[in-house]
């Protein structure tokens, strides 16, 4: 199994998404526990080197649902915690094919306890699909890359 692409689960990204998710609609900036940031981190980076067959799916979980449940920064913790989500599901060749509506029920669903981090992860096995090869690749080589799963 190919290890999945973590290098985003990172104080200095996250902290980044974070702002970007204020400067875009708003907040209130500032830690309300930046432990609380700090251990979602730590929950990744355990997980990964205890259990070395977690699938992407756990992992981005594992910090996802962290970020959401945690409550780390004093406003936009569940937008940071779907940031990172989508964008580390993209990174490992991944979308997430849902409306607005469904994404934001989702997310809303683990914030309020509905979904436990196991049951994120599921969802997130469940619903991700591969990304389309790129358009600019030649037809023989994305059928190529299709066929062998989508590694490259």
């Amino acid at each position: 199994m190919t290890r999945p692409n973590m290098d985003m689960a990172d104080l200095e990204t996250i902290e980044t998404m974070h702002a970007v998710t204020l400067e875009m609609d708003g907040g209130l900036p500032g830690y309300r526990d930046k432990g609380a940031l700090q251990s979602a981190i730590a929950r990744c980076q355990n997980r990964a080197y205890y259990n070395p067959s977690a699938d992407v799916f756990e992992l981005i979980a594992a910090v996802g649902y962290g970020l959401i449940q945690n409550h780390p920064y004093n406003d936009g913790n569940k937008r940071t915690g779907a940031l990172f989500t989508l964008t580390c599901l993209d990174q490992n060749g991944y979308s997430l094919p849902m409306h607005d509506d469904q994404l934001y029920t989702f997310f809303q669903s683990v914030a309020a306890g509905q979904l436990t981090e196991e049951k994120m992860a599921s969802f997130l096995r469940t619903h991700a699909r591969p990304k389309e090869p790129e358009k600019h690749l030649s037809p023989a080589y994305a059928q190529a890359v299709q066929h062998q799963g989508g590694e490259r």
